[in-house]
């Protein structure tokens, strides 16, 4: 990859850049950046005047669903909806099929991951076959290639598994993300215990579910130490309990899906099961104290939690439909518009939540400046367009065929220049 950037506005979190300025490329390193640089011969020019470019985003949380799932994903599927959304690096979870709890499993997929124009990463299942009794083989996983470790989509209840858990990431000096939606407290999953349960007939899932079992881990946390990351929050009580934790300087993280910050439980209403997510999308009180997360610095990251169902799945009745969304190819753009255009933050603080914290979290370094990587995302924020399905296999999302403002236009990973 040989490129000359042209005329785009940087935002670099870990320089404090915020300029229109250039980017010259070679062998897929960044040689300068700077001001009227001129074109070697040869170059490949983009011309980006009324760009974004973004250091690559990094999404701590998808679904790929391979193996297990080829019809809903698959590594190459998921890379390209990535690539569509400007997202270059991933960390995929470990509820495939077989659950990703053994060396087999996880080298099958660090395996396929390679021939992906992006940098996927997988977590290893923290207990096995996502049981949440016996504790994996830590030292295996890890020496297979794992990054961390998370049951994701399932909490672990038991308290005594919990602590063994930490204990083990804790040996190993690695994150354990956490779902927490404690199954004692909830009717059913996928929609908001309140008046729009009540409205479609089925149980719902109240606030307390997550937060309580947020509450116990906070204070077995604040007790053992290690890292905890408590993945897609969605009540406003959770976002309380963690910025109490922080405040007392426990080592915590966490982080909030576009659709948290964007919808609310009317989603239900008005797209059936395509709104259908597990923890639901909840109240605009909740949603409200979710932004407020952002502002403060108690959310650290935005992921997508890109969970891809088949078309004939989500058209079963709600209580039979599969819970979760797509997201990485609208990421960027639903979170620019809710947070950015809406005043809530700047282009500086949306890069360090969707692409420099993150990464960071993983030991990854997401910047533009000379001697990187060219990781980098170019994104047109005033673009209009109808958004239909671009990479995925599925479609499950509630944004398809509505009216999106902003769109990535070039994609730049591991020595590939991606024009969308």
């Amino acid at each position: 990859m040989n490129v000359l950037i042209k005329n785009a506005k940087i935002i670099n979190p870990l320089t404090n850049m915020n300029q229109v300025s250039d980017i010259l490329i070679a062998d897929s390193i960044i040689m300068e950046v700077g001001e009227n640089i001129n074109s070697p011969q040869g170059y490949q020019v983009i011309d980006a005047r009324g760009l974004i470019a973004f250091p690559g985003l990094c999404d701590i949380h998808v679904h790929f669903r391979d193996p297990g799932w080829p019809e809903k994903e698959t590594i190459e599927t998921g890379s390209k909806a990535a690539i569509a959304g400007g997202v270059t690096t991933v960390v995929n979870m470990a509820n495939t099929k077989p659950v990703t709890d053994n060396v087999e499993t996880l080298t099958y997929i660090l395996d396929k991951a390679k021939e992906s124009p992006i940098t996927v990463l997988q977590n290893s299942a923290i207990t096995v076959g996502l049981g949440g009794q016996e504790i994996v083989d830590t030292d295996a996983q890890l020496a297979a290639g794992a990054c961390g470790f998370s049951d994701d989509g399932i909490p672990i209840v038991d308290v005594a598994v919990m602590k063994k858990a930490m204990e083990e990431a804790i040996r190993h000096n690695k994150i354990l993300s956490l779902h927490e939606e404690m199954p004692s407290l909830l009717f059913s999953q996928g929609v908001n215990y309140g008046a729009v349960s009540k409205q479609i007939g089925v149980g719902g899932a109240p606030g307390i579910a997550e937060s309580a079992i947020i509450e116990r881990d906070l204070l077995l946390q604040e007790q053992m130490g290690g890292h905890l990351h408590f993945q897609h929050i969605s009540a406003a009580r959770s976002v309380d309990l963690i910025r109490e934790a922080k405040a007392r300087g426990q080592q915590v993280t966490c982080e909030v899906t576009p659709q948290h910050l964007t919808l609310t439980e009317q989603v239900v209403l008005d797209e059936g099961a395509n709104g259908r997510i597990n923890p639901p999308i909840r109240t605009n009180a909740d949603r409200l104290a979710l932004i407020e997360g952002i502002k403060d610095g108690t959310i650290d990251c935005i992921v997508t939690d890109h969970a891809p169902h088949t078309a004939a799945e989500k058209a079963k009745p709600f209580n039979d439909a599969p819970s979760g969304l797509i997201g990485l190819e609208t990421s960027l753009c639903i979170a620019y518009n809710t947070l950015v255009r809406g005043g809530i933050i700047d282009e500086m603080r949306l890069a360090e939540l969707m692409s420099v914290t993150p990464a960071k979290l993983y030991g990854i370094k997401k910047s533009i400046e000379v001697g990187q990587a060219a990781d980098i995302t170019l994104f047109d924020p005033d673009i209009e367009y109808v958004y239909s399905v671009m990479g995925s296999k599925s479609c499950n999302s509630p944004f398809v065929g509505k009216k999106l403002k902003g769109k990535v236009k070039y994609t730049l990973c591991k020595g590939q220049v991606h024009s969308l």
